[in-house]
């Protein structure tokens, strides 16, 4: 890579109106969240449910507390990046999240979404309410843009 390839990288704001059209392009990302009051982050999967994310994680440990009845506040990050040119994109949807409680529901993001590969049951199903949105698209030299 020549310096001027590394000059030609460009770093553009994506619309928070894009943000959950390019989540629908992956199905795996990472969700931030407090365990043990120290700041944790987790490998999980998700789907877009109108305006929400919701998040099925492995459950240990645990991203909300099985007693807790009101809601958290999350972060839920996904990207595509290509690490030869440097292309690729990043978003974070952050905002109110609770389990997702209610059995029919429970049964459906079972049906559609991937388990994770571990003994300890479904693992937790959230619905992280999108709050605010961010992003930025790496275009790489050439003004290379990412797919999604």
């Amino acid at each position: 890579m020549t310096s001027s390839d590394v000059a030609d990288r460009r770093l553009v704001p994506v619309a928070s109106s894009e943000v959950l059209g390019l989540l629908t392009t992956v199905s795996v990302g990472r969700i931030a969240f407090s365990y043990r009051d120290l700041p944790a982050v987790q490998l999980v999967s998700h789907v877009v449910d109108g305006g929400d994310v919701v998040i099925r994680s492995h459950g240990q440990p645990p991203v909300i507390s099985p007693v807790r009845t009101g809601n958290v506040v999350l972060a839920y990050e996904a990207d595509v990046f290509d690490t030869r040119t440097f292309a690729g994109w990043r978003v974070t949807v952050t905002g109110s999240a609770g389990l997702i409680r209610d059995p029919d529901e429970i049964a459906h993001f079972q049906s559609v979404m991937a388990s994770w590969p571990v003994g300890n049951g479904i693992g937790q199903f959230i619905r992280l309410h999108s709050g605010f949105m961010s992003g930025y698209r790496f275009l790489g030299p050439g003004g290379e843009r990412p797919a999604g």
